[in-house]
């Protein structure tokens, strides 16, 4: 990502998060699973802010659990993805990086909604993720499906 930012009047922050692709396998079939965020009104992947020292895999696995009660296993890095924030009433821009991993659920439940998380979706893999707020969350859905069919026993 190539930008030019006006630093004369702006502060630059960065932000690095994680999260998944996650695939639910419910009697044979395949899902992903999305969240429906309340605070932030959109639907989404699971996702979150890293914590220092914490690794890129943990981070997306710890996410993945808070907003979704699943426990789930890394299969594979999907990639990164950079975008930016400007806000100007604090005269801040924050570049936020968030690093995609396919992941499959290998626990847990699917928890109630809470205080950030309204609904948590499960749709087929092969549906339609029209509804999902961030093109970047399609294109990485687009990603996942296609890496899943090269993996052993997918």
């Amino acid at each position: 990502m190539q930008q030019n930012f006006n630093v004369q009047n702006y502060q630059l922050f960065q932000e690095i998060s994680a999260g998944g692709v996650v695939i639910l396998e419910k009697n044979g079939e395949q899902f992903i699973i999305t969240i429906e965020r309340k605070k932030m009104k959109d639907q989404c992947l699971p996702k979150g802010h890293q914590d220092p020292n914490e690794s890129l895999q943990k981070t997306a696995i710890r996410e993945v659990k808070e907003e979704t009660g699943c426990e789930a296993q890394i299969l594979t890095y999907l990639g990164p993805f950079t975008y930016s924030v400007k806000s100007d009433s604090n005269k801040t821009i924050t570049i936020i990086t968030v690093h995609w991993f396919l992941m499959k659920v290998i626990g847990g439940a699917e928890r109630e909604a809470n205080a950030e998380v309204k609904k948590i979706n499960l749709t087929p893999i092969d549906g339609d993720f029209s509804f999902l707020t961030y093109d970047n969350d399609r294109m990485f859905i687009e990603k996942a499906k296609k890496v899943l069919k090269k993996l052993p026993n997918s």
